[in-house]
């Protein structure tokens, strides 16, 4: 985006409820514009994205969740030069081997990639909010290719598909 060009880093927020009319779009927000998005966004299901400008300064360019109400899911897109590592995936440490998969849309996820304690995304999106990046909230990310190797190892047993 041109609207950020030549400034030092500074953030977008972008987010939509599922009960609301449209997108809700800030520039520059503060913190209890994007706790506001998030607990908007859990309560109601949707997404919110939190965009980092200019989106070549450090290792995560942007961190979105996608809410389910009951649950959500957070991503991280990356600079990375490993393209399989461009895309993080939170990943719950604490969940047993594969219990089934979520649908989003027509989209498949595994339920691990799956979230019901809102801390985690406060957590997240302010860690990245206050240090402009992800240090403590990378280390339960994969990328998202082994995230998918991991599902599709785990629901394949003796040529059968689980459901």
């Amino acid at each position: 985006m041109e609207l950020f060009s030549g400034e030092s880093t500074c953030f977008y927020l972008c987010y939509r409820s599922q009960t609301s009319n449209g997108a809700n779009n800030v520039e520059r927000p503060v913190w209890s514009n994007i706790n506001d998005a998030i607990a908007e966004v859990l309560h109601d299901g949707g997404m919110v994205k939190l965009y980092k400008f200019p989106q070549d300064s450090g290792y995560v360019k942007f961190l979105e969740m996608i809410s389910l109400k009951t649950k959500f899911k957070i991503l991280a897109t990356t600079n990375d030069d490993n393209y399989y590592y461009r895309i993080r995936e939170w990943w719950d440490p604490t969940e047993p081997p594969f219990s089934g998969v979520t649908l989003i849309g027509d989209d498949e996820f595994d339920n691990r990639t799956f979230c019901t304690d809102s801390n985690v995304a406060y957590e997240l999106f302010e860690e990245f909010y206050t240090t402009e990046e992800l240090r403590e909230g990378l280390k339960n990310m994969l990328q998202r290719d082994l995230v998918a190797k991991k599902s599709s190892a785990n629901r394949v047993k003796g040529g059968e598909q689980e459901t």
